[in-house]
């Protein structure tokens, strides 16, 4: 099997009532076609790179065990609203603190032996993807927060070279 993309997540079960705050004060017509953030996540992983030589299901399930026992109990920390300005569209974004998630990211590039996409790992919660520009208002509104998520889970799912997600989607509570 050809692996073309991982994608592994932290869920943030415990602050959709708060991602849903945010999102409700969000002018519709400031709404990139992109949206809002329906499940908020803080995402781990992203490879887009092929692997055909491992055993994606084996390979995760032992990412998930080491990692499970490392993050068990913790909470991760939603600090600054911020924004990412992006060629057609506005990211309004928390910046995320919580050590392990480096060490969650370094553990999977190594056990996988993937590359993420994106060389350098800055950890962050998506809220919204606005229309270019506007962005800035809803920093100056919500300003700093610092919120504890508790209610972790971790996903990471499979998706074929031809775009199609694999079963399973390997879940697992924290």
């Amino acid at each position: 099997m050809k692996l073309s993309n991982l994608y592994c997540s932290l869920q943030l079960k415990g602050a959709k009532k708060f991602f849903k705050e945010i999102q409700n004060s969000i002018e519709p017509s400031d709404i990139h076609e992109m949206g809002i953030e329906e499940e908020p996540h803080i995402t781990v992983m992203y490879s887009e790179q092929t692997n055909e030589h491992i055993n994606p299901v084996e390979t995760f399930k032992k990412i998930l065990s080491i990692n499970k026992r490392n993050l068990r109990g913790k909470s991760v920390e939603l600090n600054t609203l911020t924004l990412f300005v992006g060629e057609d569209f506005d990211v309004l974004k928390f910046e995320v603190v919580c050590p392990l998630l480096n060490l969650l990211h370094n553990s999977i590039k190594h056990i996988s032996g993937l590359q993420p996409t994106f060389p350098i790992y800055k950890p962050h919660a998506t809220v919204a993807y606005l229309k270019k520009g506007v962005g800035e208002k809803y920093l100056k509104f919500y300003g700093t927060k610092n919120v504890k998520i508790n209610k972790l889970k971790m996903r990471i799912n499979i998706i074929d070279s031809d775009g199609t997600q694999k079963k399973p989607t390997l879940t697992v509570k924290l």
